[in-house]
This record gives C-alpha cells, structure tokens and sequence, in this order.
C-alpha cells in the first residue's frame, strides 16, 4: 500500500496520446473495450459529451490513472441503469500503470471521483458497472468498489453506494 494523496484534474488535449496509449494496454483494453469509443468522448467532452466529467488522477505530480463521472439521465436509453432515481451518477476509473495496481491507488481514485460528483453535482447515488469479459469478471475491480462501500445489486446488477443528502 502506498501512502498517497491521489488529486484529481480536468482532462485536457494534452492529455489525448497518453489516454490513447493506456487504454491500449492489454489489462485495462481487456475490460473498456475499445479506445477510440473513450477517446470520442474526451474529444467530445466540451459538446455531445459536457455530461461526462473526465479528470486524470495525479501522484506526486505523476499521471497514474483516468476516472470519470456522468449522469445517468443523460445517458442513451437501454442501459442497466435508466430505471435508477434522479441525481443517480455513474463512474468510470482504472490504474493507468501495471506497475502500480495492488497498492491502493485504484481505492484512493474511486473515492476522490465519488466525492467530486457528490460536491459538484449532488449526487445522490453513484453506481458503477464493473466490466464483464464473455464468462470472466473483473474481481479486482469489484474488490476495489465494495472496499469502497459500493454494494451489489442483484435486481440492477450494479454496483451502488449512497451519495450526497439533499
């Protein structure tokens, strides 16, 4: 475990080929699937996609991770969550560097994201949507989620935790 103080900034275009590369690499490819669907939405990020809140998550002045929050009444219609009260905010996170997954970085990006779409957008639940590969799951995304006090919904099958009072 490293002793951290993970920040979080807005994405910028600066920030493009970086993103590029690390959703290219196989670990994190294996669960978001294809880069340039992620890459249309950070380019998109100041029009079709403003809903969608992109920031790269900082160490020590270090890029180490990408994490996400939205909206999900903004959302296209079909997913697993269009049935979920107002105010509900989906997320979106992963380590960017092999490296340093396993050392708590992954739980310190998840909790700086959920405390920025509480405070900017008064969320009032946030869920996630842990990747599943055919019959695999992502386990040490699901781990990282309920240490995070994200709870399983088998109804939604969501990963919800309670955000903000109103």
């Amino acid at each position: 475990m490293v002793d951290m103080d993970i920040i979080l900034r807005r994405i910028s275009d600066a920030d493009i080929d970086m993103v590029h590369d690390w959703l290219n690499q196989g670990y994190i490819k294996k669960w978001f699937g294809d880069a340039q669907d992620w890459l249309d939405e950070i380019v998109g990020r100041q029009r079709e996609f403003k809903f969608i809140k992109h920031f790269i998550a900082m160490l020590d002045n270090q890029p180490v991770g990408l994490c996400q929050y939205y909206d999900c009444s903004q959302t296209d219609p079909g997913e697993p969550w269009d049935n979920e009260p107002s105010l509900t905010f989906g997320i979106d996170f992963f380590v960017a560097h092999k490296e340093m997954l396993r050392r708590g970085i992954g739980k310190q990006i998840i909790n700086k994201v959920c405390e920025k779409a509480i405070e900017d957008s008064k969320a009032k639940q946030i869920i996630a949507d842990p990747a599943v590969d055919g019959e695999e799951i992502n386990i040490a995304s699901i781990r990282t989620l309920q240490s995070c006090g994200f709870v399983y919904d088998e109804a939604t099958t969501l990963y919800k935790k309670e955000g903000g009072k109103a």
